[in-house]
């Protein structure tokens, strides 16, 4: 399996874990991300959604300050979820 197909994976499997509400199940999903590829600015965000789904407003804070930490520090990441939005990759550098 090559990267671009794990990182498919991971996503469709979290996006549907958030969108069936099984947040905590997604956020360990998006933390393995994470992990895994720890620029991908997306996964920080999503994670954040779920935390504020659940309620955890600090960790959505937290999130925020280390999407906006990476933001800064990877020019490259504005090129990259530019991409991710219009749909052609969720590959992340």
């Amino acid at each position: 399996m090559t990267k671009e197909d794990k990182i498919r994976r991971f996503f469709e499997e979290g996006r549907l874990l958030k969108a069936t509400q099984r947040y905590d199940r997604a956020v360990k999903v998006f933390s393995k991300i994470i992990k895994q590829w720890p620029l991908n600015i997306e996964a920080y965000y999503l994670r954040a959604l779920c935390y504020q789904y659940m309620g955890k407003q600090k960790r959505v804070d937290a999130e925020f300050k280390r999407i906006e930490k990476l933001w800064n520090e990877n020019p490259k990441i504005w090129k990259t979820c530019w991409r991710s939005s219009i749909g052609n990759s969720y590959i992340f550098y």
